[in-house]
This record gives C-alpha cells, structure tokens and sequence, in this order.
C-alpha cells in the first residue's frame, strides 16, 4: 500500500510539472541530451589521441607485427575521431542554443510531413488515370499536410504537444495507481479478517471438542470407581456372610 501509494504520488506530480512546464522541461531535456552527446564525443577524442600515441610508441619499439596488425597499430581509425567530432558539435549545439535547435528540427519535421503530403498527392493524382480513387486515399495525405501546416504556425506548441500528453498520462496513471491501491487494500483487509475469523472459529471448536472429549474420559473414570467400589462392597459383605457361616457351625453341631 505504502508503496503504490508513493508510486501514485510521484507520477501526479511529475506529470502536473510537464503540463504546467513542459516548454522548460523540454529545453532542459535537450541541453541534458546535449551534455550527453559533448561528453560522449570527449571521450571518444582522448580515446583516439591516447590510441594514436601509443600506436606511435610501438612502431619505435622493437615489436614490428607483419600485415594488418601493423596497419591498425601505426593507423588508428579516424573514423573515431570523425565521430567524436561530430558528437562534440551536436553536444555544444544542443546544450547552448537547445531552442535555436528545437526551432530548426521542428521546422525541417514539418517540411518533411509537407512534401510527404504533396508527394501523396500527386501519386493519387497520377492514380486517377488509371480509374476512380476513393476519398478515404485522400484522408491521410491531408491530415499530414494539415499537421506540418500547424507546426511551421505554432513550432512550441508542436514540439511540448508529446510532453503534455504524457504528464496527462502520467497523472491519469497516478490517479488509477491511488485508487487500485486502496481497492488492493481493502480487499486485503476483509480477507484478512474473514481468515481471522475462520481460525478463530477453528479454535473454538476444537476447545470445545477437547472439553467434551475431558468429560467423557472424567466420566468413564467416575463410572470405573464406581465399579470398583460396588465389587469390594459385594466382596467385603460376602466376607462377612462366610465368617458368620463359619462362626455358626460349631453351636449347631449335635453333642454325642
């Protein structure tokens, strides 16, 4: 519970900061992007430098490998440098002018959904020589054209557009988080007090079951004395009856 809870919380809030802020989330996340791509192309420049020298430093050395082992110890690549050039150019690009960038990529992103549309266009256009085209073929051609028309007029808006269906999304999952949780929860605690009860139930059962099994023993004991003092009372009354036997046999005996 406590941690669906805090999942919930954490999606609401970072989901109302993109709605409420997503041109500066998106600006921030560029220049992040952009840090990444500068560090990236450092990285790969030293490890091209640090190659190169020690390439150097083995074709002075003694060991001279034959073939292409020379080839790639004397000559290292420049295609890593080339990389980490062109990493360190859109990393400086990105993290110092991130909206003279995002400006450009979304203004280049909608003239290729433009061209894309006319491109459609005239393929259908071309079509209809050749027979009827239906209406519905043109649909998407002019839902593409209309949406690179609507970014060149507003770039931001297109370019937050994503940002702010997804900080929707997010409290969207934030809420539903919240409410499976205490649903969760509360079904947890009814199962729990029903199993509560169940055991609780069983006990008392079987409590009584072995107070009634006590009884039974302590009343086959009762009845076992009882016999047992029956049997010595009938045991000492006939005792007494063969001594009183005993005791009249002399007087009734004849005289001579």
């Amino acid at each position: 519970m406590r941690s669906s809870f805090i999942r919930s919380l954490g999606a609401l809030i970072v989901g109302a900061l993109l709605v409420k802020y997503r041109g500066e989330a998106v600006t921030w996340l560029t220049i992040a992007t952009g840090v990444v791509f500068f560090v990236s192309g450092l990285i790969s420049c030293i490890n091209y430098f640090v190659a190169r020298n020690q390439a150097a430093k083995r074709a002075e050395s003694d060991f001279q490998p034959s073939g292409i082992s020379t080839f790639l110890l004397v000559n290292p690549s420049t295609f890593q440098l080339v990389i980490g050039v062109g990493c360190l150019i859109l990393g400086l690009t990105l993290a110092l002018m991130p909206s003279t960038f995002l400006t450009g990529l979304t203004y280049a992103l909608a003239a290729i959904l433009i061209l894309s549309a006319i491109g459609q266009y005239v393929s259908l256009a071309s079509a209809t020589r050749f027979g009827p085209v239906n209406i519905g073929w043109w649909v998407m051609p002019t839902l593409l054209l209309l949406v690179g028309i609507l970014v060149v007029v507003n770039p931001k808006q297109a370019i937050t557009a994503p940002l702010f269906v997804i900080g929707w999304a997010l409290m969207v999952y934030g809420v539903i988080e919240m409410a499976n949780g205490l649903m969760i929860h509360r079904l947890r605690k009814r199962y729990e007090t029903a199993v509560r009860k169940t055991v609780e139930q069983a006990a008392i059962e079987t409590a009584e079951a072995e107070e009634v099994a006590d009884d039974a023993d302590d009343s086959g004991d009762e009845v076992v004395e009882f016999e047992e003092i029956g049997e010595a009372e009938e045991a000492e009354e006939a005792g007494y009856a063969d001594a009183e036997t005993v005791e009249e046999s002399p007087e009734d005996a004849p005289e001579d």
